[in-house]
């Protein structure tokens, strides 16, 4: 079907969106059914209001007012037309917002008993009043002729380590050969002695290869001394092995100054005094050292591990008074 210009009546093509004449802009579909809506609501609006006017007109007319016949319809019409176009922009306006659909924001609704049970699942405060007693101090100091001022296990290097666990063997072994009272050093014995398993004739020692199990549950270590480069021992799929040398006389000794804790890192403080000294030659003298050895709570067999060892005493705010 043929289509023509609103403004000039030219004819259009299909499809056309501008009048190619007058360059009117040609309404769409949706335009126009809108359009027709707004005018068939305004004519209808208009027959009813010129229906109204006559009927007052004849009544006014037929009862002699016709000055205030006339003022009522201009009223009636001012009205009807004011009516028009509030209820067309009021149809035209529902009829827009309902082509939309009305978006409601979704609320999180609390749920008091997830908030309960996530109270719940934080991890109980640790007693370190009741884990400082259980801390082996006599170990722990043993342990401490041995390591380093450290500040985390992989820190340690492979000289020191290396010598740690070749000194450790071979004061478990003199321990074991009864060489005599200056050469047992039980304050060195960090090795059980159901680890230790025998001296071979030609004085070589044998260790099982559990002997530092207890020592890296301590520690946290976890470099072993089949990791580790040397000649002093070897080892296979079974045991460590000791090369024989001199009997050594113990050089360390540590004691421990002061101890407790600090609530808020969860941190096990143990101020340590070191003395290193050659018991062998008085003329030596002897080098004495601070240190604090910080123990926290672990998941391990024991229930705390050294975390680090740190260069001089720490200022310790809950203090235990009674120091072994």
């Amino acid at each position: 079907m043929a289509r023509f210009c609103e403004n000039c009546g030219a004819e259009l093509k299909e499809n056309a969106k501008f009048c190619p004449k007058c360059g009117y802009r040609i309404p769409e579909n949706d335009e126009i059914l809108g359009n027709n809506e707004e005018q068939s609501i305004e004519e209808n609006a208009r027959k009813k209001s010129e229906e109204m006017i006559g009927s007052t007109s004849d009544t006014a007319v037929k009862k002699g007012a016709r000055g205030t016949a006339t003022k009522i319809i201009a009223g009636i019409v001012a009205v009807a037309l004011v009516g028009t176009g509030v209820g067309a922009g009021y149809i035209a306006k529902h009829h827009k917002d309902n082509d939309q659909p009305e978006i409601v924001e979704e609320k999180q609704v609390e749920n008091p008993t997830e908030d309960k049970n996530k109270e719940e699942e934080k991890e109980p405060e640790v007693d370190l009043d009741a884990l400082l007693n259980e801390v082996d101090t006599d170990y722990l100091l043993k342990l401490c002729t041995y390591l380093p001022v450290y500040s985390s296990p992989d820190q340690i290097s492979e000289e020191d380590l290396y010598e740690v666990y070749y000194n450790a063997m071979q004061y478990c072994m003199q321990y074991h050969a009864d060489l005599g009272e200056e050469y047992i050093c039980d304050e060195r014995q960090i090795i059980p002695d159901d680890q230790f398993i025998t001296i071979e004739s030609n004085g070589i020692g044998n260790f099982s290869k559990t002997s530092f199990d207890k020592f890296y549950d301590w520690t946290g270590i976890t470099r072993k001394p089949e990791d580790l480069s040397g000649d002093v021992y070897t080892y296979d799929d079974s045991a460590y092995y000791l090369m024989p040398t001199d009997a050594w006389v113990n050089e360390v000794t540590c004691k421990i100054v002061g101890k407790g804790y600090d609530k808020e890192k969860e941190e096990i403080l143990i101020n340590v005094e070191k003395t290193k000294d050659n018991p062998m030659d008085p003329s030596d003298e002897a080098v004495v050292t601070e240190e604090t050895v910080v123990v926290v709570p672990s998941d391990n067999i024991l229930g705390y591990q050294i975390e680090r060892i740190d260069n001089g005493y720490a200022e310790i705010e809950n203090v235990v008074s009674e120091v072994n």
